[in-house]
Formats: C-alpha cells, sequence, structure tokens
C-alpha cells in the first residue's frame, strides 16, 4: 500500500473506532443515568441528524481530500520522530484555543458558532451538531498545524488525528468514568457549554495559561 493509501487506512479506521466509541458513549449516557455528569439539555436543535449526518461527510471528505491534494505537506516515510505528534498537538490546541475565542464574539457566536451551544449540557452525539463548515474550519486549522510542524510520519499523523478525534468525542460524553483527567476534561467542557465564556482549549492547558478556567475547576475536584 502507498504513503497516501496507508493514511487513509488509517484515518477511516480512526474514525470508525470512534464512531463505536461515540456509540457505547451514548448508550452510557441513555441507560446509566447513575454516571451521567449533568441532565442533557438541547433546545431548537432542527434537522438534528441530518446536520449529524452532514458533520460526518464533511470530517471524512475534508480529512480524505487534504491527504489527497496535500500529502507532500503533510506526511512523509521514514523514522517517526517521537516529538513531532506532541509538537503538533500544543500548537494546534493552542491555535484552536484562540479561534474558540473568536467564536465567542457576537458576530461568529450568531452566524457560525452558536448551532454549536444549543446543546447547553451536550451529550456524545451532541458534539457534531453544529455547522458542517465549522467542523472542516477545525480540521484544516489541525491539518495545517501538522504541515507547520511536518511532513510527519504516518505514525505521528494517525497518533495527531487519533489524539483530537478521540479527546473531541469524550468532551461532549458528559460521563463519569472514575477516571480524574477524563472527568475533569468531560465537566470543563460541559461548563464551557452552559456558561460559554470558560474553558475554550480542547486540553486545559491554555486556559490555565490565559486564565479561561472556570473557578469551579480550580476550587473543588470532579
Amino acid at each position: 500500500m502507498t504513503i497516501v493509501g496507508t493514511a487513509i487506512a488509517g484515518v477511516v479506521a480512526i474514525l470508525a473506532g470512534t464512531g463505536i466509541l461515540m456509540g457505547i458513549c451514548q448508550l452510557s449516557y441513555n441507560y446509566a443515568p447513575n454516571i451521567r455528569l449533568t441532565s442533557r439539555d438541547i433546545t431548537g436543535a432542527r434537522n438534528y441528524w441530518l446536520i449529524i449526518a452532514l458533520n460526518i461527510v464533511a470530517t471524512f471528505v475534508t480529512y480524505i481530500g487534504a491527504i489527497l491534494l496535500f500529502s507532500d505537506f503533510l506526511i512523509r516515510s521514514g523514522p517517526t520522530l517521537w516529538y513531532d505528534a506532541i509538537i503538533a498537538i500544543l500548537l494546534y490546541d493552542l491555535a484552536y484555543y484562540w479561534m474558540h475565542r473568536a467564536m465567542h464574539t457576537k458576530f461568529l457566536m450568531r452566524h457560525l458558532h452558536g448551532w454549536h451551544h444549543r446543546c447547553k449540557h451536550p451529550t456524545a452525539f451532541d458534539g457534531l451538531y453544529q455547522r458542517p463548515h465549522e467542523t472542516v474550519l477545525a480540521l484544516c486549522l489541525l491539518l495545517a498545524c501538522i504541515a507547520v510542524v511536518g511532513p510527519v510520519s504516518i505514525t505521528s499523523f494517525v497518533l495527531v488525528i487519533s489524539f483530537h478525534t478521540v479527546l473531541n468525542m469524550l468532551d461532549h460524553a458528559n460521563l463519569r468514568t472514575g477516571m480524574k483527567w477524563f472527568d475533569h476534561l468531560m465537566y470543563a467542557h460541559d461548563l464551557h457549554h452552559s456558561k460559554r465564556d470558560v474553558n475554550f482549549g480542547l486540553t486545559p492547558l491554555w486556559d490555565h495559561v490565559f486564565g479561561t478556567t472556570h473557578k469551579r475547576l480550580l476550587q473543588t475536584k470532579t
């Protein structure tokens, strides 16, 4: 298999695996109320399943299209450098933090990001309820960060995509797992959806750096 084919196969496997995990998280939320973090609250979600489907299609098309068109900038053959994936993830988390903050300006919240915040206390499926071009924008930012660091090895590329995809899904899962770090992430993003002006990062790192961590996360253990 060519390097491009391997990258596409890796992305498809990641997305399929995350889809299965998403289904497990949603079923856990629906049928195990004792592990719910908060009660789901979604208002005005028109065409819910159509929007979910469009975002799934947008994700596949963006990743596969980018690999086919820009593989020279994204992936390479050869050994894996241990720091490639780490740098790409940190760079993306920083870039996404500021993009996400920008989306909370009045104009972009009204015309772009507001759909996603119709979910006050989202669950795993609700993470895909947003305008599809917002999904494309976030994925293009991720791919651009990989290109800035890269081209990276197939292993690093798959690790970065895996980290982003799984963490973004878990952020919205609204569950208590008993694992403090995962529970912290889910609680932080639940607070972001309900309070809006806090916890913008994919990880807690840049919220701590720039002082946008919600006070409950600083004062209590979840």
